[in-house]
């Protein structure tokens, strides 16, 4: 699988940098921050995806926690470990799942699956490959409801409540998109530029 590899050696450069990495490799010790910061700081600004900690200073191991980071590796690092860690990263985004509460109960949802989701009379409308479940009269608001798929790489959210599988995506107009199972989708116009940008981007 093809990939992208980004070096940073200044973290304010990382921070603004508003790639939606697939995992990102922090040390601990900089001039004015410590990865921990970092972390901290990513993860404020919406960042979801994995982060792995590479120190000799094992001491920081407890407080990677707090970011939800997703390995720990002390130095010296071998390749092999590299490796295995990224086949892990790999592996976990390959399968990826949303539940969804249901009338009849919550149902595990594959995200590769998802075409895109939408609100109709106060229930989430989310349309797979080759069916579409509908939630329970939402208690919330749409934007909350799916939390933290606002910010997920594959996915565009246009507000209020519509949010669309990139990777589904086979055709792209400006007002309609087609789904690569063939069905078409009409959204916003507002919206064209957004998901075009998004689709278009290879390092989302």
């Amino acid at each position: 699988m093809p990939g992208y590899i980004y070096k940073f050696t200044d973290p304010g450069k990382l921070i603004d940098s508003n790639i939606d990495y697939d995992a990102i490799f922090l040390g601990i010790t900089f001039k004015n921050m410590d990865g921990i910061e970092i972390a901290h700081l990513l993860r404020t600004n919406g960042y979801i995806g994995k982060i792995i900690f590479v120190s000799s200073q094992i001491n920081y191991g407890v407080a990677s926690y707090e970011v939800k980071a997703f390995n720990f590796v002390k130095k010296p690092v071998n390749k092999e470990k590299i490796f295995s860690i990224l086949h892990e990263v790999r592996e976990g985004k390959r399968r990826e799942y949303k539940y969804l509460d249901t009338p009849n109960g919550e149902v595990k949802i594959d995200l590769n699956k998802v075409l895109y989701a939408d609100i109709q009379k106060r229930n989430l409308c989310c349309h797979l490959e080759n069916e579409v479940l509908n939630s329970k009269t939402l208690k919330t608001s749409f934007e909350n409801y799916i939390g933290t798929l606002v910010y997920h790489p594959d996915f565009v959210f246009i507000p209020p409540s519509l949010i669309i599988n990139l990777n589904q995506i086979k055709i792209m107009n400006k007002d309609n998109l087609t789904f690569r199972n063939g069905e078409v989708l009409y959204f916003p116009k507002k919206g064209y530029e957004e998901i075009n940008r998004r689709w278009k981007n290879p390092f989302r």
